[in-house]
């Protein structure tokens, strides 16, 4: 499957001209203009309470922005000054099933996402970045390369030094094709991260998965599990998880049990519902032909 030894992640950097942040109130930079396309009324992660944050606790989002039909689209949202990111995802308004998300991960002071849109239609993202106060010292990410072959799903997975906790992870596909997708991203344990890979194009492409990881355990620190969720076959599926009373998401992501290439991740960030408690929450395309379940997966913490 490609090399599975673990080593320190290489950082990308992106011009911060196309990146802006709202500030919406205490601890929390967002967005308030994304459209609400959740059912279960969950709204973007700046709606949420400002309050219980741990030190530094900000979540930031880049501009609107706009991907052609039949291209990829790259942003990031960064990171304030002091503050590393933990955790971040990326948000398409598109319901469309051949627009998904290709690169969600984490580079030196911020987000980075990429969206793939195979549609024949323009269609809107924006990338996430949730940031903590964090010392270096107690502060590392690591990252392994992974190969996913040609016509395959493929996955790989980091854990962190024994002694710390993740806090979040990511994944970075090589390729600008819109047939190389992210079929699941999430924390598998409280030291591990995993990702799968869908590569529907004729050649192989590398994958990079990468672990934030600390050896300071965050104050309420828990790794959150929601309940299956069906995802039939030709639907854009929404499946979240709520972080426990007053915590919030450091990190998140989602998890699929199919096998087909056209069932991949169309958004994942965090958000929040109506009354203020934080979530994070994932919709996911299956443009294949077998009924499948989804799982939201989120790493909380609290002041």
């Amino acid at each position: 499957m490609g090399s599975s030894k673990v080593r320190r992640a290489v950082f990308w950097t992106t011009a911060a001209a196309s990146i802006a942040t709202l500030t919406l109130g205490a601890g929390v930079t967002g967005v308030g203009a994304s459209p609400n396309r959740s059912a279960a009324g969950l709204r973007p992660a700046g709606h949420a309470r400002a309050s219980v944050f741990p030190r530094g606790y900000t979540v930031t989002v880049s501009t609107p922005a706009t991907v052609d039909a039949g291209s990829q689209g790259v942003h990031a949202a960064v990171c304030p000054t002091g503050t590393l990111p933990v955790g971040g995802g990326v948000y398409s308004d598109s319901p469309d099933l051949d627009v998904n998300i290709g690169t969600s991960y984490p580079s030196t002071h911020s987000w980075l996402g990429a969206l793939n849109n195979a549609s024949g239609t323009a269609v809107m993202m924006q990338v996430y970045a949730v940031c903590i106060k964090q010392p270096k010292a107690t502060f590392s990410v690591w990252g392994s390369t992974f190969n996913a072959a040609a016509g395959s799903q493929s996955v790989g997975s980091v854990t962190c030094p024994e002694g710390s906790f993740l806090m979040g992870g990511g994944v970075y596909a090589q390729s600008s094709d819109t047939g190389v997708n992210i079929a699941s991203t999430r924390p598998v344990t409280t030291s591990e991260w995993e990702a799968w890979v869908n590569n529907s194009t004729g050649s192989d492409a590398d994958f990079i998965v990468a672990a934030v990881c600390t050896t300071k355990k965050p104050s309420h620190y828990a790794l959150r599990i929601g309940k299956k969720t069906r995802n039939p076959k030709g639907t854009d599926t929404e499946a979240f998880v709520l972080c426990k009373g007053t915590s919030v998401p450091l990190s998140g992501g989602v998890y699929s049990s199919g096998s087909d290439l056209r069932e991949n991740v169309n958004t994942t960030a965090p958000a929040a519902t109506e009354s203020g408690q934080h979530a994070w929450d994932n919709y996911f395309n299956n443009g294949g032909n077998e009924k499948n379940t989804i799982q939201a997966f989120a790493i909380c913490a609290g002041a």
